[in-house]
Parts: C-alpha cells; sequence; structure tokens
C-alpha cells in the first residue's frame, strides 16, 4: 500500500546492491556515495541508514537471523556491521579492486571439520568475488584460501584432464584475469558454487577449490 504515495528510495544517488532477509521483512540497500539503509518491505519504512564506505557499495548480504551485514566496496574491501548499532564487526582487506560479491557461507550445505583450519564451516565463514579475478574465502577477517579460474586456454586443457583445482598462491595470481562477477551456491549440491567470470565460461567448484 506504501508505493501509492511513495517509494523506497536513495535521494539523488544510484543503487548498486540490495540483499533481502530470509523471511522478507527488511530490505537492505547499497548506494554509489558508500550509504546503507535498512528498510521495513511491508511498509516501506526506512529504519535506519549509516555510512559504510567512502566509496560506493558495490555487495550485500544479510546474516540468517538477519543481526549482520556484510557489504562489499569498489574500493576493494569488505565490513560486517551489526544491525542494531551499525559497528564494524570485521574488515576483510585483500582484493585490489570491485567487490562484485560477499556471502557467508553459513547460507550455504557446510561440513563441519575443526581439526582442519582449511575445511570451510560455521557462521564466521565468508567467501568474496573480486574484479580483480579472485574468489577468497575469510575466517574471523582472515583471508584463508584464494581461488581463481584459469584463463580460457588454460581452462580447456585442465577440464580435458579431469578435475583441477583452483586454489592459487597469492605470489602466482594473475594479474589480467577476468573480472569474477557472480557467486551463486547451487540448491541440492552442497559444498558447491558457480563461479562467473566476465567471459563465455561458467565454473561450478567446491568450497575447496
Amino acid at each position: 500500500p506504501f508505493q501509492k504515495d511513495k517509494a523506497m528510495g536513495h535521494k539523488d544517488v544510484a543503487v548498486l546492491a540490495l540483499a533481502l532477509s530470509t523471511d522478507e521483512e527488511i530490505l537492505v540497500s547499497g548506494d554509489t556515495t558508500g550509504k546503507v539503509k535498512l528498510w521495513k518491505t511491508k511498509t516501506g519504512k526506512s529504519l535506519r541508514q549509516f555510512q559504510a564506505h567512502d566509496s560506493a557499495v558495490t555487495s550485500l548480504c544479510l546474516s540468517r537471523d538477519a543481526s549482520k551485514i556484510l557489504t562489499g566496496s569498489s574500493n576493494g574491501t569488505c565490513r560486517e556491521f551489526g544491525v542494531l548499532n551499525q559497528t564494524v564487526l570485521k574488515q576483510f582487506d585483500g582484493h585490489t579492486s570491485h567487490v562484485y560479491e560477499c556471502r557467508y557461507v553459513l547460507n550455504w550445505a557446510l561440513s563441519s571439520d575443526d581439526n582442519n583450519p582449511q575445511s570451510v564451516s560455521g557462521e564466521n565463514w565468508v567467501v568474496s568475488a573480486s574484479g580483480d579475478g579472485t574468489v577468497r574465502f575469510w575466517k574471523q577477517g582472515i583471508c584463508v584460501r584464494i581461488i581463481q579460474p584459469p584463463t580460457r586456454s588454460s581452462a580447456r586443457k585442465s577440464l580435458m584432464v579431469g578435475k583441477s583445482s583452483f586454489v592459487v598462491d597469492p605470489t602466482q595470481m594473475m594479474t589480467e584475469a577476468r573480472a569474477i562477477h557472480t557467486l551463486l551456491p547451487v540448491i541440492g549440491r552442497e559444498n558447491h558454487m558457480v563461479v562467473v567470470p566476465r567471459c563465455s565460461i561458467a565454473y561450478l567448484v567446491d568450497l575447496e577449490g
């Protein structure tokens, strides 16, 4: 009903990112000035707003209980904020270009192995994708794994010989890699995601790379 008179929005700036809570009660929006707004979807009421970054907000994700927000920025940083007081809980530094996706891995089906620090489990895990051509896995704000899809020519060779790992050493990353603009969890296939670089190939990758 509120849309008869007005609509949710940001004044005189472009909205680049949106996220919806799992119960669909809360909508989060981010704009080109780095501002984030929270809305009540049924009424269109603005619940709160805050300055998340000094540059554009390019990605948003709410935790399952909607108590935390992940924000990705055009300056290459990700941050986690508490919803109630907008305090920065964690900062994820490492990407060298726009962050196009940042997500809580908890939303996916995961196994747990506390004896293996490289295993992906629990709500402390975050995955991000960037214009620098990498996907990074974070635990407690620390990057523990970097994966990078190969170039088109090398991809065909590696896929012809079977499964191959995309995990890379930080010192061996390709500097001219294609931007990764989308990460999608795969319903029905536990621990898998689709990684979509800016090219004609998409990759089905498990969370170990």
